[in-house]
């Protein structure tokens, strides 16, 4: 007798247990960051270049070293985080999924 009160337990259990959904998620790419991440990026490459210009103003006027090295590096830093922020726009973006 005691199986079948547990039996009929489960069996209430299992009929208010709510039916789970299943929801179709998006393959994720190796290429995917959070939007805070890829905000971020976006500033410093916006003020990248003021530094940039500053410094090497800066140098010329009072005779720093190392100006155009400086300038130089930080021209190819700027482009190496353009280039992941457009790699990782590309990866995002569902119409270039769709179109795989």
């Amino acid at each position: 007798m005691a199986t079948k009160k547990s039996s009929e337990v489960k069996q209430k259990v299992y009929k208010k247990a709510p039916s789970k959904k299943v929801v179709e998620q998006e393959p994720k790419s190796i290429f995917s960051i959070s939007n805070s991440a890829y905000d971020v990026i976006k500033k410093i490459v916006a003020i990248l270049p003021l530094f940039t210009a500053l410094y090497v103003a800066l140098a010329n006027i009072w005779g720093w070293g190392f100006g155009e090295q400086i300038d130089a590096t930080i021209t190819a830093i700027i482009a190496f985080l353009n280039g992941l922020l457009g790699v990782f726009m590309l990866a995002s973006s569902k119409v270039y999924r769709n179109s795989k």
